[in-house]
């Protein structure tokens, strides 16, 4: 079996967006009728951080909804700057992480005592980070958000250093660490 060139690896890459990418649009906008769909959001999640020991940030890079999203649609508008330095400083994911958790406990909390309620709190946070990921990947990078995401920054710390996923202040969208990412 020979060796995967670039071309090979990016098309493999986006074919498999092209399946995911839909559950974002899908869960946000079904979320709204059908409130109980918020719980595949911790859902995810915990996918991402149970793969993350075998497989690094494979669900970053390939399986994740809204990176997907991020890559086939969001890219085409994107300035494709460099993101912030300050988004890769572990006190300001640290900080960013805990804004999140704490948000969505509140909304949770707020909102328990139906299945409906949590499900709403849950999708609530969805779009809240989608719209903020949207601004990001406009202003500077299409996976801007991805740089500060709580669940892939714990998924690579869940990672033990393996198939690490680098979002580099220089990242001009080259490809080329991509070939070693999953």
């Amino acid at each position: 079996m020979h060796p995967m060139t670039f071309q090979e690896f990016k098309k493999k890459r986006h074919n498999r967006q092209k399946c995911t990418w839909f559950g974002l649009p899908f869960i946000l906008v079904a979320g709204w009728f059908f409130p109980v769909l918020g719980y595949i959001v911790p859902a995810g999640a915990a996918a991402a951080l149970l793969i993350a020991p075998y497989k690094g940030r494979y669900w970053c890079d390939w399986l994740c909804p809204m990176g997907s999203f991020y890559d086939l649609y969001l890219n085409k508008i994107s300035k494709k700057g460099t993101v912030p330095s300050f988004f890769r400083k572990r006190l300001f994911k640290t900080a960013t992480g805990l804004i999140v958790l704490g948000a969505a406990s509140l909304l949770v909390y707020g909102m328990w005592g139906t299945v409906n309620g949590a499900g709403l709190a849950l999708l609530t946070m969805l779009a809240a980070s989608v719209l903020l990921g949207v601004a990001l990947g406009i202003r500077y990078h299409a996976r801007g958000w991805c740089s500060l995401c709580p669940v892939g920054t714990l998924a690579n710390a869940c990672s033990l250093n393996r198939h690490h996923l680098r979002i580099d202040i220089s990242c001009r969208s080259c490809g080329v660490c991509e070939l070693y990412a999953g």
